[in-house]
């Protein structure tokens, strides 16, 4: 547990999975997609790097500065599944386009 900015312990942890989530997707999949688009090796990790900073701040963000563990309670299962149905659609939406680009290239 570290402190947040108003020096409230936190729990890390969600932070540390998330991040090492969108590492592993963002290196896994973009560089060989970019290189696929033509690019060279070292700009394709630079793009993907550039791809995967704002992900990991906005997870500090979320999961360290935003948090609140006073305020913590169960979320109901209802809210739980439609957030879990509206990130798939996203994901899906995602890799539709991707797949429309490499058509159309």
């Amino acid at each position: 547990m570290a402190p947040n900015p108003e020096e409230e312990p936190v729990d890390r942890v969600p932070f540390v999975v998330v991040t090492g989530v969108a590492f592993l997707l963002c290196y896994s999949f973009l560089p060989v997609y970019l290189l696929s688009l033509g690019l060279s090796a070292p700009l394709a990790v630079v793009a993907t790097t550039v791809v995967f900073v704002p992900l990991a701040a906005g997870a500090y963000k979320r999961f360290v500065v935003d948090v609140h563990p006073e305020a913590r309670r169960e979320v109901p299962a209802g809210l739980r599944l439609e957030s879990l149905a509206y990130h798939a659609a996203l994901l899906t939406g995602l890799f539709l386009l991707l797949t429309l680009v490499m058509l159309v290239r």
